[in-house]
């Protein structure tokens, strides 16, 4: 089902080379166009501690050169080696402060919204702070988006999504995959089969390569066994939910049980309806009864009790069928 072509000659997808090298491109551009490939695909494969480490080596690194220069020209200078590591400690700490300072900043910024999903769940409380957070741009859109498809709110989601240009990823792919992921999401929460087969394919490539990442890999791999299920490909969406479960589960925290659980839950009911297509009503079932402790959304949670009241009717039609054809 993925596209597994890759250009060789800078790395790139094969599917994205036409759109992002050109004649008109400089070598410089290009370089730089494959340098941000690699290191997206290389990002793939961290955890989100790592990933947030790596954000703080990056800035102190960058608020640290005007100091590191400055220590090569004093050991240049005048070789007063002890001064010059001195300064480069104090570039050091001057970064840490900096990142210390954007962090605190950031994380204020959003706490009040943290706050009311970890307690409240997805609540019309929450969903009013979403959309303060959204228009103050504290909370950038992909995040926006992806709260309010927690609880099936695929208009709002696909109204955000609409405001960011997708283009923009040819050439810096950093977040491509969220975006893909909730944008096919949302179109499917629509029945709009037409434009999530445009997203699957536009998208595969960032889909493919984050779907296994520690960090990201379980959101990916809800909207892929998403996608797989509206396409009649039962065993290849539930092995899809496996993996977006397992990746879950690996980095599961007390603190976000909410949320966690609306995950589960979410997975699960997806799960239920590729056992319930393939006829298996019995492993529908059972997966859903198995969740039924778990913190789910409204939306969620009327399309599980929609599918066991569906699984019920139907079961009570073939019986009336067979007391027919008994008498």
């Amino acid at each position: 089902m993925f596209c597994s072509v890759f250009s060789e000659r800078h790395g790139i997808p094969f599917s994205l080379t036409g759109c992002i090298m050109n004649e008109n491109m400089s070598t410089s551009e290009m370089d730089r166009v494959s340098s941000a490939y690699v290191l997206y695909a290389k990002n793939a494969k961290l955890t989100m501690k790592q990933l947030n480490f790596k954000g703080m080596s990056n800035i102190v690194s960058l608020i640290a050169v005007p100091f590191d220069i400055w220590a090569i020209v004093l050991c240049l200078i005048r070789r007063d080696f002890y001064k010059a590591f001195g300064i480069i400690l104090l570039g050091v700490a001057v970064g840490l402060a900096v990142y210390g300072i954007f962090y605190a900043v950031t994380y204020l910024g959003l706490r009040s919204g943290g706050v009311i999903e970890r307690t409240e769940g997805y609540s019309p409380k929450f969903y009013e702070e979403t959309e303060r957070l959204y228009s103050e741009k504290k909370l950038i859109p992909v995040i926006a988006a992806d709260c309010f498809l927690r609880n099936g709110y695929a208009d709002r989601a696909l109204e955000i999504l609409s405001g960011i240009d997708s283009g923009a990823y040819a050439k810096n792919p950093s977040n491509a995959h969220l975006y893909y992921a909730y944008l096919l999401t949302a179109y499917l929460l629509k029945g709009d089969m037409e434009n999530a087969q445009k997203t699957y394919n536009n998208g595969i490539y960032y889909l493919k390569t984050y779907m296994n990442s520690p960090a990201y890999g379980d959101n990916v791999s809800l909207a892929l066994g998403i996608y797989e299920y509206y396409c009649g490909h039962y065993d290849t969406a539930a092995g899809l939910l496996d993996n977006a479960l397992r990746i879950l589960t690996a980095a599961r925290k007390p603190k976000t049980r909410i949320p966690e659980e609306n995950f589960i839950f979410t997975v699960s009911y997806w799960k239920a309806m590729c056992f319930a297509a393939m006829g298996n009503k019995a492993a529908a079932w059972d997966i859903i009864n198995s969740c039924k402790s778990l913190y789910r959304s409204d939306y969620y949670g009327k399309c599980a009790s929609k599918l066991l009241e569906d699984m019920a009717e139907d079961e009570k039609r073939k019986n009336e069928v067979t007391n027919e054809t008994i008498s």
